[in-house]
Protein backbone atom coordinates (compact mmCIF):
# COMPACT_ATOMS: atom_id res chain seq x y z
CA UNK A 1 0.00 0.00 0.00
CA UNK A 2 1.37 3.28 -0.57
CA UNK A 3 1.98 6.39 1.81
CA UNK A 4 -1.01 7.85 -0.35
CA UNK A 5 -3.37 5.03 -0.40
CA UNK A 6 -2.49 4.85 3.81
CA UNK A 7 -3.45 8.33 4.18
CA UNK A 8 -6.72 7.50 2.15
CA UNK A 9 -7.39 4.95 4.59
CA UNK A 10 -6.72 6.53 7.10
CA UNK A 11 -8.89 9.65 6.14
CA UNK A 12 -11.88 7.31 5.48
CA UNK A 13 -11.45 5.52 9.19
CA UNK A 14 -11.26 9.47 10.66
CA UNK A 15 -14.54 9.96 8.85
CA UNK A 16 -16.63 7.12 9.93
CA UNK A 17 -17.04 8.29 13.83
CA UNK A 18 -17.92 12.14 11.81
CA UNK A 19 -20.78 10.44 9.77
CA UNK A 20 -22.46 8.46 13.22
CA UNK A 21 -21.88 12.38 15.08
CA UNK A 22 -23.36 14.12 12.66
CA UNK A 23 -26.26 11.79 11.53
CA UNK A 24 -27.60 11.06 14.83
CA UNK A 25 -27.26 14.67 15.93
CA UNK A 26 -29.32 15.81 13.02
CA UNK A 27 -31.98 13.06 13.49
CA UNK A 28 -31.88 14.22 17.36
CA UNK A 29 -33.04 18.06 16.09
CA UNK A 30 -35.63 16.93 14.06
CA UNK A 31 -37.10 14.55 16.94
CA UNK A 32 -36.98 17.54 19.04
CA UNK A 33 -38.38 19.40 16.87
CA UNK A 34 -41.14 16.73 16.48
CA UNK A 35 -41.53 16.09 20.13
CA UNK A 36 -41.64 19.42 21.49
CA UNK A 37 -38.20 19.00 23.25
CA UNK A 38 -37.07 22.31 21.96
CA UNK A 39 -34.83 22.83 25.32
CA UNK A 40 -32.58 19.89 24.28
CA UNK A 41 -31.86 21.24 20.54
CA UNK A 42 -29.24 24.21 21.25
CA UNK A 43 -27.25 21.90 22.71
CA UNK A 44 -27.38 19.31 19.76
CA UNK A 45 -26.89 22.04 17.34
CA UNK A 46 -23.74 22.69 19.53
CA UNK A 47 -22.51 18.66 19.25
CA UNK A 48 -23.67 19.05 15.33
CA UNK A 49 -21.46 22.21 14.72
CA UNK A 50 -18.64 20.30 16.81
CA UNK A 51 -18.61 17.45 14.33
CA UNK A 52 -18.88 19.59 11.58
CA UNK A 53 -15.64 21.34 12.78
CA UNK A 54 -13.77 18.39 13.15
CA UNK A 55 -15.21 17.31 9.98
CA UNK A 56 -13.36 20.71 8.76
CA UNK A 57 -10.33 19.56 10.60
CA UNK A 58 -10.21 16.01 8.62
CA UNK A 59 -10.55 17.52 5.38
CA UNK A 60 -8.18 20.30 5.60
CA UNK A 61 -5.38 18.27 6.99
CA UNK A 62 -5.92 15.42 4.61
CA UNK A 63 -5.56 18.28 1.55
CA UNK A 64 -3.07 17.02 -1.21
CA UNK A 65 -0.38 18.90 0.09
CA UNK A 66 -0.46 16.71 3.63
CA UNK A 67 1.92 15.28 4.72
CA UNK A 68 2.85 12.59 7.73
CA UNK A 69 4.94 15.22 9.97
CA UNK A 70 1.63 17.42 10.15
CA UNK A 71 0.08 14.51 12.05
CA UNK A 72 1.31 15.64 15.51
CA UNK A 73 -0.62 19.08 14.64
CA UNK A 74 -3.76 17.28 13.09
CA UNK A 75 -3.65 14.99 16.35
CA UNK A 76 -3.72 17.92 18.55
CA UNK A 77 -6.50 20.04 16.64
CA UNK A 78 -8.80 17.20 16.73
CA UNK A 79 -8.49 16.55 20.55
CA UNK A 80 -8.82 20.43 21.27
CA UNK A 81 -12.70 20.32 19.49
CA UNK A 82 -13.52 16.62 20.39
CA UNK A 83 -13.21 16.46 24.15
CA UNK A 84 -15.69 19.37 24.59
CA UNK A 85 -17.75 17.64 22.20
CA UNK A 86 -18.01 14.70 24.22
CA UNK A 87 -18.80 17.01 27.44
CA UNK A 88 -21.46 18.62 25.84
CA UNK A 89 -23.06 14.96 24.33
CA UNK A 90 -22.48 13.41 28.04
CA UNK A 91 -23.95 16.30 29.46
CA UNK A 92 -27.14 15.92 27.39
CA UNK A 93 -27.06 12.42 27.65
CA UNK A 94 -27.47 12.89 31.40
CA UNK A 95 -30.41 15.56 30.94
CA UNK A 96 -32.33 13.23 28.40
CA UNK A 97 -32.07 10.55 30.89
CA UNK A 98 -33.03 12.79 33.66
CA UNK A 99 -36.58 13.66 31.27
CA UNK A 100 -36.86 10.05 30.97
CA UNK A 101 -36.19 10.39 27.15
CA UNK A 102 -34.00 6.96 27.43
CA UNK A 103 -33.70 6.12 23.60
CA UNK A 104 -32.38 10.13 22.46
CA UNK A 105 -29.90 9.76 26.02
CA UNK A 106 -28.47 6.40 24.34
CA UNK A 107 -28.08 8.57 20.63
CA UNK A 108 -25.84 11.02 22.58
CA UNK A 109 -24.35 7.90 24.51
CA UNK A 110 -23.27 6.67 20.69
CA UNK A 111 -21.94 9.60 19.95
CA UNK A 112 -20.09 10.76 22.55
CA UNK A 113 -18.34 6.64 22.08
CA UNK A 114 -17.80 8.31 18.47
CA UNK A 115 -15.92 10.82 19.34
CA UNK A 116 -13.79 8.95 22.03
CA UNK A 117 -13.56 6.41 18.65
CA UNK A 118 -12.28 8.97 16.62
CA UNK A 119 -9.79 10.64 19.50
CA UNK A 120 -8.03 6.71 19.73
CA UNK A 121 -8.13 6.95 15.86
CA UNK A 122 -6.12 10.53 16.09
CA UNK A 123 -4.06 8.92 18.98
CA UNK A 124 -2.80 6.45 17.36
CA UNK A 125 -1.70 8.45 14.26
CA UNK A 126 0.79 10.67 16.37
CA UNK A 127 4.48 10.14 16.00
CA UNK A 128 6.02 8.48 18.77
Amino acid sequence: MTDNDQLAHLRHELLNPINQILGLTEIQMEEAADHGFLDCVPALTEINTGGRALHAIIQDEFAPAFRSSSLDHFAARIESQAEPTIGQAKELAHRLRSAGQNSAAEDMDLVSAALESLLALCRQTKPT
